[in-house]
This record gives C-alpha cells, structure tokens and sequence, in this order.
C-alpha cells in the first residue's frame, strides 16, 4: 500500500479525460482520493491478472490438443486436413508462420510456439468458427465438466449450449483487454436477474459486485476445464488480495491513505490470510 505519494502527481501524470473520469465514478473530494481511486484501480487489476492468464493458458493450450485430435497436428497451416479457416483469420496464422527474426530464423518451429504466439482474441475467433457438427465433441474434450454436455439432445439448440459458453470466453477476453490497455473496469456489466439484462455499474459498489461476478466466472471456466485448475487460484495471494480489495473498506483505505487527503479514517484492520487448508475446510473463501 502506498504512503505520502505527492497528490499533484495526478495533474502531472495521468490525463484531464482520466482524471475527471475517475473523480466523477468515485466521487472525489480532490485530487488526493482521486490519486487513490487510480492506485485501487490498478491494485484490482493486478488481482485479476494471473487468474485471467490461467483461463488463457489453459483454454488455448485445450483447445489446440482438442483440434489437434479432430484435423491434424498443424490444423492452422491451411492444408488439406486443415481446419478451415475464414480468409482473415488463416491470413494471421500463414503471417506468423512465414515470420523470421532478425537473422532470419523462422518464429516458429513447433507448433507449441504457435500456440503461444496467438493472442487470445485468435482463440475465441476459432471457436466462432466451429463446425456445429464439431461442437459437442469438441467442448467435451476442451470443457468436459460444461453442464450441458450431460444431455447431448440439448445441442440441438445452440441458444442453450454453444452460445452461452462462447459469450462466456468473449467476455472474458474483453476483461483480458480492458486490464491490458488500463481501460476503466467500471464498464464491466454486472447481472442482478438471469431474466434482466446485463446492467453497467452506476456506483463503485456495483462496480465491485460486477468484477465479483467476472471473477467467479473465469473460476467457474477453468472448473468446466478440469477441477484441479481452480485450485491454482484458490487460497492464493492474489484471490484474497482481491476479495480484499473489492470491498468498500478497501476502496476508501486507498482514496484517504494513499496521499494526504484531508480526511481521517479509523486504520485498516490488519487482514489474515486463511491457508489453503482453512479455505478447503470451509468450502467457501472468506476473508477473518
């Protein structure tokens, strides 16, 4: 947690259009809480980061076995036995094949450094681009806990399987992207009824309950993948950090301590993390 930070380093650092736009949402008093809105901001992001990796990760390096199975080893390369691919998308996967670095190597000799190179925006496009006739088999070797693979009949009906879990990947891709470019997470839609549409956070506590609801989804895909993955998230650093962080108590230590605000507030309970065997006993992670 930073101390004594200057608060004019706002002014001098960050622009008009973001600084009046993180006054506006959490309500700063003055630049100071505004300076602290930014670092909770960035603290949140930082939290997220390594579970949205894990999705990533996991969901390409799936994902490539999966079609591996289905075409062939190189089903990107265009090929006979190739998946086919839209025009625009198999341009990307033929450009990064024919690249050469400097002394004039090629970038990639294997596919493992293909499936490292794409971005994850190149995965959700495969996906999009799944033969309906290959779905089922497919989610059942990439997602085999998905809950509608218990009733294959129910695939007859994309609106109740394919799609729910395509929406799911692209919106975590578009999280993925709002941390990458610093991009304010409040546009991060949170759901209240599973009949009411998606609603965009109007106050930072709604703003929480979305990345909440965000974070439990990335936990619920990789739980879909294989149960195990979860738990390299659960009971981590950064799982409590971020439980800590998304609450208002968290949010108002950074805006009145992290410069000189003007304003007193009682200190920050000190926080004791639970062990990963307390978390387990307990079945669900709290903070004590």
């Amino acid at each position: 947690m930073p101390h004594n930070i200057p608060a004019s380093v706002v002014t001098d650092t960050f622009s008009l259009a973001r600084i009046s736009a993180f006054h506006a949402f959490f309500k700063a008093e003055n630049q100071a809480q505004c300076l602290g809105a930014l670092v909770w901001h960035q603290s949140v992001a930082a939290a997220m980061w390594p579970l949205i990796c894990l999705v990533e990760i996991s969901l390409r390096n799936r994902l490539h076995v999966g079609l591996s199975r289905m075409y062939a080893a190189a089903w990107y390369a265009g090929a006979r036995n190739s998946m086919p691919l839209q025009t625009k998308l198999q341009s990307r996967a033929d450009e990064l094949l024919s690249a050469t670095d400097a002394a004039g190597n090629a970038r990639i000799g294997c596919p493992d450094d293909f499936v490292a190179a794409m971005s994850f925006g190149f995965w959700v496009e495969v996906l999009r681009q799944v033969h309906v006739n290959r779905r089922y088999r497919l989610v059942e070797a990439i997602f085999p806990n998905y809950g509608p693979l218990k009733d294959k009949k129910l695939w007859a009906d994309a609106a109740k399987t394919w799609i729910p879990l395509l929406r799911r990947l692209e919106r975590h891709k578009r999280v993925r992207d709002q941390i990458g470019h610093h991009t304010p997470l409040w546009n991060i839609k949170y759901t209240v009824r599973e009949t009411e549409p998606p609603r965009v956070p109007k106050s930072p506590g709604a703003m929480m309950l979305a990345l909440r609801q965000e974070v439990s989804s990335l936990r619920q895909t990789l739980l879909d993948m294989d149960v195990s993955l979860a738990r390299l998230w659960d009971g981590t650093f950064f799982q409590q950090a971020f439980l800590q962080l998304t609450t208002t108590n968290g949010l108002y230590y950074y805006m009145y301590h992290t410069a000189d605000s003007g304003k007193v507030l009682r200190p920050f309970r000190e926080t004791r993390y639970l062990s990963i065997a307390e978390l387990q006993a307990s079945g669900v992670p709290r903070l004590v």
